[in-house]
């Protein structure tokens, strides 16, 4: 019955006024369906991710036609999550050594939706667009030229540390988007930065039944960084790792237990 209910809260079937409109119905499902592509596990290479990843927006341009009536911020989320499938797509154009003019077009496209979700009134799709943005400006350095999107979007004299301080700034009271921030740190290599958020996450809120997520997330940058450390030693490249990162991570997740 709950799984019922959410699915009619998400097709518009709970509100009166849209069980009547089959657009907004269909613009719902279809923005479903397109979400729902973000988290297939069933792919065994980057070319099928990348292939189901383009289908997830593809669904999502379709639902957008048919979105005349969705409200302003809905569809800023729906924004939000093609950026995500934008993002996780050009890494694995990364990955692969596509060409530049692979690249481009949803590159650009990408930072037109990053400026419309900046307008969201939601702090989570806030702070995470302006992670977001910082992580494409950085990207642009792998380009030859930069691209024009940067331009066009009034990005040219941004810099990417300053996005991700103002995504902190905002997410500054709300652990649980500090603690989706600390993970985005981690992935880029910003250790620093990942285990600094960790720690506000924790200042707002120390209970580890209400915010597990910190602990293991900090206890999991300082698993490995020891582990990395270890592999430079047993390659002659430096000294023995610092074992405070594993009493560090001992610690956190002693807490967790």
């Amino acid at each position: 019955e709950a799984c019922a209910g959410r699915l009619a809260d998400l097709m518009g079937l709970a509100e009166r006024e849209a069980a009547g409109d089959p657009q907004l119905r269909a613009a719902r499902c279809l923005a479903e369906q397109g979400y729902a592509h973000g988290f297939d596990v069933g792919c065994t290479s980057p070319e099928e991710r990348a292939q189901v990843l383009a289908a997830g927006i593809a669904l999502y341009d379709k639902a957008l036609g048919y979105a005349q009536q969705i409200p302003t911020e809905e569809k800023r989320g729906w924004y939000f999550t093609m950026t995500t499938l934008f993002i996780r797509l050009d890494g694995i154009f990364l990955e692969l050594g596509s060409e530049e003019q692979k690249r481009l077009p949803a590159f650009n496209r990408t930072l037109a939706l990053l400026r419309q979700v900046l307008k969201s009134s939601d702090p989570y799709h806030q702070a995470l667009a302006w992670c977001y943005l910082g992580m494409l400006l950085e990207r642009k350095d792998t380009f030859s030229t930069t691209p024009m999107g940067v331009h066009d979007c009034g990005y040219s004299g941004t810099d990417p540390l300053d996005c991700f301080g103002k995504a902190i700034e905002i997410a500054k009271d709300h652990p649980t988007i500090l603690n989706r921030l600390a993970k985005i740190f981690h992935f880029l290599g910003k250790q620093d930065m990942a285990i600094g958020t960790c720690n506000m996450a924790l200042d707002s809120l120390r209970d580890p039944e209400l915010n597990w997520q910190a602990y293991c997330t900090r206890a999991k940058i300082h698993l490995r960084a020891y582990l990395h450390d270890l592999e430079r030693a047993k390659m002659g490249l430096g000294g023995m790792p610092d074992r405070d990162h594993l009493s560090c991570a001992k610690a956190d997740l002693e807490e967790v237990v």
